[in-house]
C-alpha cells in the first residue's frame, strides 16, 4: 500500500508539471504580445508628449523593455528614406540615397550628437531632436506597429498605394502629424533580384528593410 501511495503521488506531481506546462504555453504567447503591446505604446506615447531631455527619452523606453541600440537610429532613417522616397524605377538609387541620406541626417545636418536609438525584438525607434527644441519619432518594424497606430486614434487624411508601397499620411490625437508606410518585402525582394545591384547588397537591403515604417512630428502645444 506505501508503495501503491508513493506511485500515486508521483502520477499527481506529474499531472501537476503536465498541467502547468501547457498553462503556461497557451498563456505564454498571449501575455508576451500584451507586453510588445505595452512597450510599443509607451513608445508611442513618448513621441506625443516628449520629456526633456535624451536620456529621459531612454529611461522611458528602457523602462518599457527597449535596449540600446547604436544602430537603431540609423536603421530606422534608413527605412524611413526608403519608404517615403521609393522609387521603382531606379532601385539603385533609391536604397543608396536612402543610405547617403540617413547618415547625413545624424552626421551633417543641425542635430548634435545625443541622440536617441533602441531596439526591441526586430523593432526600432529613433528619438529626434529632443535637445535641439525640434523632437520627432521614426519607429520601424513588422506590421503590429501600424496596427497599434490605429488603435490609439491615427485619422488618416491620404493615402497612396503601388505594388510594392503604401504610404499613408495623417494625424495622432493633439495634432501631430504622420506618415506611415508598409513595404511588401515578398513583391520588393523579386524586383531588387532583377535588378542590377550585387546579390550581396540585396541580401544587405533585404535584412535592413523593415515592413512598416512610422514618422510623427511632435506639435507643440498639441498634449
Amino acid at each position: 500500500m506505501r508503495r501503491l501511495g508513493e506511485v500515486m503521488a508521483g502520477l499527481r506531481t506529474s499531472m501537476m508539471l503536465s498541467v502547468g506546462a501547457i498553462l503556461v504555453a497557451l498563456i505564454g504567447p498571449a501575455a508576451s504580445a500584451q507586453s510588445m503591446d505595452d512597450s510599443l505604446t509607451a513608445a508611442f506615447n513618448l513621441c506625443l508628449s516628449p520629456p526633456d531631455s535624451p536620456d529621459a527619452a531612454r529611461e522611458v523606453l528602457d523602462d518599457s523593455g527597449w535596449q540600446p541600440s547604436e544602430d537603431a537610429t540609423a536603421i530606422a532613417l534608413y527605412n524611413a528614406v526608403v519608404a517615403f522616397n521609393f522609387n521603382a524605377a531606379d532601385l539603385a538609387y533609391t536604397f543608396t540615397n536612402a543610405g547617403f541620406m540617413a547618415a547625413s541626417v545624424l552626421g551633417n545636418s543641425a542635430l548634435g550628437p545625443d541622440q536617441v536609438g533602441m531596439e526591441l525584438d526586430g523593432y526600432r525607434i529613433a528619438v529626434l531632436g529632443i535637445s535641439e527644441g525640434t523632437p520627432y519619432c521614426v519607429l520601424t518594424g513588422p506590421d503590429q506597429l501600424l496596427a497599434l497606430l490605429e488603435r490609439i486614434g491615427f485619422e488618416q487624411t491620404t493615402q497612396q498605394i503601388s505594388g510594392v508601397l503604401g504610404q499613408t499620411m495623417g494625424s495622432l490625437p493633439g495634432g501631430h502629424q504622420v506618415a506611415a508606410a508598409r513595404v511588401d518585402l515578398a513583391a520588393l525582394e523579386p524586383l531588387l533580384m532583377a535588378s542590377d545591384l550585387p546579390e550581396d547588397r540585396v541580401s544587405q537591403i533585404l535584412s535592413t528593410i523593415s515592413p512598416s515604417t512610422v514618422h510623427i512630428a511632435y506639435s507643440e502645444g498639441s498634449e
